[in-house]
């Protein structure tokens, strides 16, 4: 489970994780845990596979600090890998075990990420590593789907260290390059359907780590828009991630006011297969929800209003209302033993402007127009406005919702 996705750029890097404890035997799950280690200011450690190992890691590395240099950190001979590898023999698990190490080198005002796996094979446990100076982005972890192309048709291959450059490059601050990175992660993912966070075991809000040189923060954050919900509604979220009036580290949604406190799970003493066992969910825009499988072609309806979000003395895109419609292709593939996940492509848009009677334009979500895949209908749909009010009757067998009370052109 979990997505832990890593950048380096110069030198400076960001580091994105989610929260999501899972308990697979249960399907039980909990958006509680910062899935690193953070050891002597100088060391974090972020874990993807079985967290219960990660205080343990913690502890034995704290032992071997002096042994542990800039020049060994990231090599097969580093006491760092070695305490790690022991760790996870003494589990016995049969998961491999992905983790991202980040060390801070304060006497050159550098650091060093690198990625390292442990996996069992053949009874052995063997060890792998990205190092240092062939790092340059990954996301590990059941996060990783994000990497497959094939569920993201519509979207170019995601490519984070490319993204993060071309941001600084524009002179984008670093958390905003980081967190343009994170927004791509989340919607990827949200594009994979309701079920997808669960499925994967990743919770739908994520942090940030951010580094340059020597020095590491982990920003508080609070985060504010607007989504459309499954009927296509807009609503408003609200929410933060810092410390409370305890100076507790937690989630806290502004809206519905569900907070959760957050363990930090390098460091704390608590049993945390006992926090698991108590389900915290953490969804403030409403991603996650009970799945009904959608039909393979749906027709959507969105309006625009431009003078809604007009800026002061900037010209607006589009200057009358219009109106928006989309046909969706939904296919539905399983990803190493999970899912299915959806893969949604769109097929056709097209956009109206709207003379007047916007208001009698709704906004549909999703609306069935066939149900089975059909090559012969997709090359139809070529010829055809998807504005022909005529054409939808007959597609939606009388049962047309897209059909307006106004006018349009």
């Amino acid at each position: 489970m979990t997505l832990i996705a890593g950048v380096r750029y110069n030198n400076e890097a960001c580091i994105i994780t989610d929260f999501r404890l899972s308990n697979s035997g249960q399907g039980k799950h909990s958006d509680i845990g910062l899935k690193s280690a953070f050891i002597h200011e100088g060391i974090a450690i972020y874990q993807a596979g079985p967290i219960l190992n990660l205080k343990h890691i913690r502890d034995r590395i704290l032992e071997r600090l002096a042994d542990i240099t800039d020049s060994n950190v990231d090599s097969n001979i580093s006491p760092l890998v070695e305490e790690i590898k022991i760790v996870t023999e003494n589990s016995g698990t049969e998961q491999t075990s992905q983790f991202l190490v980040l060390r801070l080198e304060p006497s050159s005002n550098s650091f060093k990420l690198f990625r390292l796996d442990v996996y069992k094979t053949s009874g052995q446990y063997n060890v792998s590593i990205v190092p240092n100076a062939s790092f340059t982005s990954d996301v590990i972890g059941t996060g990783a789907i994000v990497k497959e192309q094939q569920f993201f048709p519509g979207l170019r291959q995601i490519a984070p260290e490319r993204q993060y450059q071309t941001l600084r490059e524009r002179g984008f601050e670093i958390y905003q390059a980081a967190n343009s990175i994170r927004h791509n992660i989340i919607t990827r993912l949200n594009s994979l359907g309701p079920n997808a966070y669960k499925e994967l075991g990743i919770s739908p809000v994520m942090n940030i780590t951010l580094v340059h040189g020597a020095a590491l923060r982990l920003p508080g954050e609070i985060s504010e828009g607007n989504y459309f919900d499954q009927t296509g509604s807009i609503k408003q979220f609200s929410y933060e991630f810092g410390t409370d009036e305890n100076d507790t580290l937690c989630l806290k949604d502004n809206i519905t006011k569900n907070k959760v406190d957050v363990e930090d799970l390098g460091g704390t003493e608590a049993d945390i297969y006992n926090l698991i066992q108590k389900e915290q969910l953490f969804d403030p825009q409403n991603v996650e929800s009970t799945p009904d499988q959608l039909p393979a072609y749906t027709l959507s309806q969105y309006t625009i209003q431009p003078n809604k979000f007009q800026i002061e003395g900037i010209k607006p895109l589009d200057a009358k209302p219009s109106v928006s419609r989309t046909v969706h292709r939904h296919e539905y593939q399983p990803w190493y033993g999970r899912g299915p996940f959806l893969i949604r492509q769109h097929i056709k848009l097209e956009r109206k402007e709207v003379e007047t009677g916007i208001e009698n334009f709704q906004a549909i979500e999703n609306h069935t127009l066939k149900k089975t895949l059909d090559a012969n209908f997709e090359q139809s749909l070529q010829s055809v406005s998807l504005f022909n009010e005529d054409w939808l009757d007959e597609q939606l067998e009388g049962n047309n919702p897209f059909r307006p009370h106004g006018t349009y052109r």
